[in-house]
C-alpha cells in the first residue's frame, strides 16, 4: 500500500460518502461502486482496503444503533437458510 496525502484521504472519503448515498437510494453495494473511482486516485489494493474498512465500520455502527430493532429470530432464520443454499464456486 502506498502512503496517502491529506488531499487523497479527503477525496477517498468524499467518494465513499457519495457511494454510501447512492447505496441508500438504490440498495446496491457502496464498495462495489466506490472502489473503481478510488482506484483512480490510488492503487487497487489501497482502494479495496479503504472501501471494505469503511463499510465494516458503517455496518458495525448501524448494528449498534439499531440493536433493539433487530428481529434476531428472523435474522437467524435467514442466516441458517443462506448457509444451506450456499453453493461454492470452486470445488
Amino acid at each position: 500500500m502506498e502512503e496517502l496525502t491529506l488531499t487523497t484521504i479527503v477525496m477517498l472519503g468524499l467518494i465513499q460518502m457519495l457511494a454510501q448515498g447512492l447505496e441508500a437510494v438504490t440498495g446496491f453495494g457502496s464498495t462495489v461502486v466506490a472502489v473503481p473511482f478510488m482506484a483512480m486516485l490510488t492503487d487497487l489494493d489501497t482502494a479495496k482496503a479503504v472501501g471494505v474498512t469503511h463499510t465494516w465500520l458503517l455496518v458495525i455502527y448501524i448494528v449498534i444503533v439499531s440493536w433493539k430493532d433487530i428481529v434476531w429470530k428472523e435474522f437467524g432464520f435467514i442466516v441458517l437458510h443462506a448457509q444451506e443454499r450456499h453453493t461454492p464456486v470452486c470445488r
